[in-house]
């Protein structure tokens, strides 16, 4: 790995090498510290890319993992606390424990946010990476990270139709780890997420205006649409009614919405960079 590392002191500003070398220190080097140092060289030079946030949060992650394991073989337990409360070793054992909840990769999104205000591609990479990786805190941290997030009152994003479609559709995306990795969602269980999704798509369309009221709504209609025949009715909701309500909500509102040119792309961060 001598030539890697040679390639990063001739391009610094390429944020490959960095994800390349962090991967090779944690993974084959065993060297945790040495990855985040790399991760963290990285992002002073790089701060607005996304694929480095996202690596740095992943890497934490991997590293939680590998302790809760090692822990288990040990017959340690995350939430045990023995120590006298106040001394320093319980202190210790209230450090590990918070660092097992997640709190690094809370630090890592709260970097992330700052150098990315209101990126929706920020938060599509960490919603990739928290439904993806295997881990019990996933849903734990998509709540207090992506959809904290979109749910401020400040937040540009809780105000498009990107960001509350997101927040509609958690509970068809969203698996705990790992009882629901490779589980189809039936009965009541899906019921109850298309009740969830249709008050969040009808609070959405009640909330937003202009463009984004529409584009939120025609997904609203979508979607429900998408499922109609699929389910047959259990006694608890039907389908076909819910996406007649979903196309009458939509039919009702186009009359007062109001017409707003198309908006710009968001600039896209680090466009240029690859990984």
């Amino acid at each position: 790995m001598l030539y890697p590392y040679s390639a990063l002191l001739q391009h610094p500003l390429s944020p490959s090498l960095y994800i390349l070398l962090s991967s090779h220190e944690l993974t084959v080097n065993l060297s945790p510290n040495s990855a985040r140092t790399l991760l963290q060289r990285g992002l002073r030079l790089l701060p607005h890319c996304i694929p480095l946030w996202t690596e740095y949060a992943k890497m934490e992650l991997v590293w939680i993992e590998r302790l809760r394991r090692r822990w288990e073989i040990l017959g340690v337990k995350d939430a045990e606390l023995t120590a006298e409360e106040g001394s320093a070793e319980d202190q210790s054992e209230q450090g590990r424990k918070a660092i097992m909840d997640g709190a690094v990769v809370v630090a890592v999104w709260e970097g992330a946010r700052k150098a990315l205000p209101d990126s929706l591609e920020l938060h599509q990479s960490f919603l990739r990476l928290l439904r993806t990786f295997p881990t019990v805190l996933r849903l734990a941290l998509l709540e207090k990270l992506v959809y904290a997030s979109l749910k401020e009152e400040e937040s540009a994003l809780g105000r498009t139709a990107e960001g509350r479609t997101i927040l509609a559709m958690r509970a068809f995306e969203d698996r705990e780890y790992p009882e629901g990795e490779k589980k189809e969602m039936e009965g009541k269980r899906l019921v109850d997420a298309l009740k969830e999704m249709v008050e969040e798509f009808k609070k959405a369309g009640k909330e937003l205006e202009g463009k984004e009221k529409d584009v939120v709504l025609e997904r609203f209609a979508i979607v429900l649409k998408s499922w109609e025949g699929k389910v047959e009715d259990d006694g608890l909701v039907s389908l076909e009614i819910l996406s007649s309500r979903a196309h009458a909500f939509r039919d009702l509102d186009e009359t007062d919405a109001s017409s707003v040119s198309p908006s710009s792309r968001r600039c896209r961060n680090a466009t240029s960079l690859t990984t």
